[in-house]
């Protein structure tokens, strides 16, 4: 974490000049051109960037593209195959109420039955939820979208992760039954869920960082401690990386928006390094 100068003074900073962008210009510190960070969200697709075209000048100036990890066929293979549960299946880690209520609204939101799925991890069940969301934005989900665009334009295509640090980020961090259990709650809550999926959809569009902060400090779903593997400390093993990388050619960084704000965010620890972050109104 910052020193407490840091720490007290960056929040300011960007709250003085709107924290309200997608999109941020990272440079000095050695660094003979600048570099660009982008916050992508993975319900969202490329409809979305083409809406901005600053976005695409601003991948066209660097020389190589970085996302958590590099997507590819085997990689999709490999999280597939991580999915399944080997001595356990759904209705195994729920009484049967809960597994017919949660088998209720996936056909009702997927439209198929659970009992083809029942082998597959809770944690990948929850993420079926989103199919209807998903099918209403036309496009290329924006991580891939980015990597494609990079390699078309002959530029490399880096991975701040391995496929097993995703793998263990997605499923190592929970027991199947805590899994099992949010997603009963998340069921049973489905109107909350949707209220503050919804809420996040609009704080993306915006821009609007602080109000992602504010919606991952009130999300009750995760614990300090699975919070922490899912954010912080794959920011802080990102940051051990990523001041070098710069400094060797110009990178588009393309990661998760909840990857960027607040005190342990990226734009914090970059500024922490002695980086200059400054804002990249989309409009």
């Amino acid at each position: 974490m910052k020193n407490l100068f840091l720490f007290l003074l960056f929040p300011f900073t960007l709250g003085a000049q709107s924290s309200n962008s997608l999109l941020w210009e990272i440079s000095g510190n050695g660094m003979e051109s600048p570099s660009y960070v982008f916050g992508t969200y993975h319900l969202i697709t490329s409809t979305f960037i083409d809406s901005f075209p600053v976005i695409m000048q601003s991948l066209q100036k660097t020389k190589a593209i970085v996302g958590e990890l590099v997507i590819d066929a085997s990689v999709q293979q490999k999280v597939m195959d991580a999915s399944v549960m080997k001595d356990s299946s759904l209705d195994q880690l729920m009484s049967a109420e809960d597994y017919k209520l949660v088998a209720d609204y996936f056909k009702e939101q997927v439209g198929m039955e659970l009992s083809f799925f029942k082998k597959m991890k809770p944690v990948i069940i929850s993420t079926f939820f989103y199919t209807p969301i998903v099918k209403k934005n036309k496009g290329t989900a924006m991580d891939i979208y980015f990597q494609e665009k990079g390699k078309e334009g002959g530029k490399e295509v880096l991975g701040l992760e391995t496929v097993d640090d995703q793998i263990k980020t997605l499923f190592g961090g929970m027991s199947l039954k805590r899994q099992a259990d949010m997603l009963v709650k998340s069921v049973k809550e489905k109107d909350k869920t949707q209220r503050e999926m919804l809420k996040m959809d609009s704080c993306y569009r915006r821009g609007d960082l602080d109000c992602l902060a504010n919606g991952i400090k009130d999300d009750d779903s995760y614990s300090v401690d699975e919070m922490e593997q899912l954010l912080y400390s794959r920011n802080a093993n990102w940051i051990k990386e990523l001041p070098e990388m710069m400094k060797k050619r110009p990178l588009f960084i393309a990661v998760g928006a909840g990857h960027l704000p607040g005190d342990k965010g990226l734009l914090n620890l970059l500024a922490q390094q002695g980086f200059t972050i400054k804002k990249v109104p989309l409009n």
